[in-house]
């Protein structure tokens, strides 16, 4: 999906139908996040920002939800060669937008962030470039570039899917996941 650009937005990525069919079932009562502290990692300063929510889809070598699924039409667009770690993000309100600290998830491979809302949360690069977060938008970049995101005062969440995967080579043949 890169092929040697360090950085891809597509807005509207997802059909309405789609885009609306993950939405619901993230924000749905039922579906199943899991609180973790802190946003990085668990350093004094990361634990002063507070807790996230978090659902793993596929994590290593397996899927580790019934809802991978779900993003299929993701997968369709971003055609992964292998998942190394797929995981849904939901941040609650805060009183001021405040940078989460600069990462990066997984070395050489591919980052995408797929947002369901969109808030004033946005999303930075550590050479200042700033991406607005829009539902519905999908950031395509090199997961060696550092990145922080951010927590959103417009919004009562900030829910994106964070994706980490190695891409597909020109020879390889698309894949269309059903």
């Amino acid at each position: 999906m890169l092929k040697g650009e360090t950085l891809k937005i597509i807005d509207d990525a997802l059909s309405v139908d789609d885009f609306s069919n993950i939405r619901s079932q993230l924000w749905n009562n039922a579906f199943p996040w899991f609180m973790s502290d802190g946003y990085v990692n668990e350093s004094e300063e990361q634990m002063e920002l507070g807790f996230k929510m978090c659902h793993t889809f596929f994590n290593g070598w397996y899927d580790q939800s019934n809802f991978l699924p779900l993003l299929h039409p993701i997968f369709n667009i971003l055609q992964p060669r292998a998942l190394v770690r797929v995981q849904a993000v939901m941040t609650p309100r805060a009183d001021e937008v405040v940078k989460t600290g600069f990462h990066t998830d997984v070395s050489n491979c591919i980052t995408a962030l797929y947002y369901i809302n969109t808030t004033n949360g946005s999303l930075y690069f550590e050479d200042g470039t700033e991406i607005e977060t829009l539902e519905n938008r999908l950031v395509i970049f090199d997961s060696n570039l550092r990145h922080s995101g951010t927590k959103c005062t417009d919004s009562d969440r900030r829910t994106l899917i964070n994706f980490n995967y190695y891409e597909r080579s020109e020879k390889d043949n698309e894949y269309i996941f059903n």
